[in-house]
């Protein structure tokens, strides 16, 4: 199996072991989108969200306003970053959270807008994966996370494969080397810009979406309903992961999410038939 391909698999298995870790602290402390996770309308909250959040970045490329995206894109990457570390840092007190947790994302951000490098940014990417992922499992029970699953599933299905507005917007987003689009290359010396999109791939790219998203169900699992079943949805995940890599090597351009989700949901139906 490719370099590449590997450190994929690490990176989304070690979101969702840590996201699980920590998911109880983020509940302990409030860290959720809902005040309560069983209420249908959170779906159609989360859902419109994420849809209107792209077509404003689709917009925003297609008038060249890159700077525009850049600066909003770093803001939200730093208020993420300094909840996930406020969180993490709370079992030392309250006042060094609070004073630490957004002078290491100050850190972080400086580093990846400065450094411009994969490994940096692939690292801030972590972070952020971790928190959005945990606070977002904690916001919805496992029923409501596989609906909302299923809906942007099919979502991004349309927007890669019809409309092909989310393959416009990965190409504008990874060229500002920015956490939004994780880069898993064959070499550690890979530079972003030196990539050539008709030549043989040296890198995997892949959206914090399709880490985020089906990490979140394992987490909801982990949280609401059994461990055991969140383990069969983590291996779902997997082997989602697995046929959307094998998938890529064969068309470059493909929806994470189809794949990642509905091996999630599949093995934890399992899970539920199992255990």
């Amino acid at each position: 199996m490719r370099k590449s391909f590997v450190l994929t698999l690490i990176f989304l298995l070690a979101t969702q072991i840590v996201a699980v870790i920590v998911a109880p602290s983020f509940l302990e402390l409030g860290f959720s989108a809902f005040e309560d996770p069983d209420v249908s309308t959170n779906v159609l909250a989360l859902f419109l969200i994420f849809p209107i959040a792209l077509v404003i970045m689709v917009l925003l490329l297609r008038r060249n306003r890159k700077r525009t995206i850049n600066a909003l894109l770093l803001f939200a990457i730093f208020l993420a970053m300094t909840s996930t570390f406020y969180v993490l840092l709370e079992p030392l007190g309250a006042v060094v959270s609070v004073c630490v947790s957004p002078i290491l994302s100050t850190a972080l951000v400086y580093f990846m807008t400065k450094k411009k490098n994969w490994l940096i940014a692939d690292a801030c990417g972590f972070v952020l994966a971790v928190g959005v992922t945990a606070m977002l499992g904690i916001s919805l029970t496992p029923e409501l996370m596989a609906v909302l699953l299923i809906v942007l599933a099919a979502y991004d299905a349309v927007s890669v494969y019809v409309t092909k507005h989310m393959v416009s917007m990965a190409e504008g987003v990874i060229d500002l080397s920015l956490p939004v689009i994780l880069v898993f290359p064959e070499s550690r010396d890979f530079k972003v810009e030196n990539r050539d999109p008709e030549g043989e791939p040296t890198a995997f790219f892949l959206g914090l979406g399709d880490i985020v998203l089906p990490s979140s169900y394992v987490v909801s699992l982990s949280t609401f309903s059994d461990p055991r079943i969140a383990l069969f949805a983590a291996a779902g995940t997997i082997v989602g992961a697995v046929a959307l890599l094998i998938a890529t090597m064969k068309t470059r351009a493909n929806a994470g999410l189809p794949f990642l989700c509905s091996f999630a949901i599949v093995f934890s139906l399992i899970g539920y038939a199992l255990v």
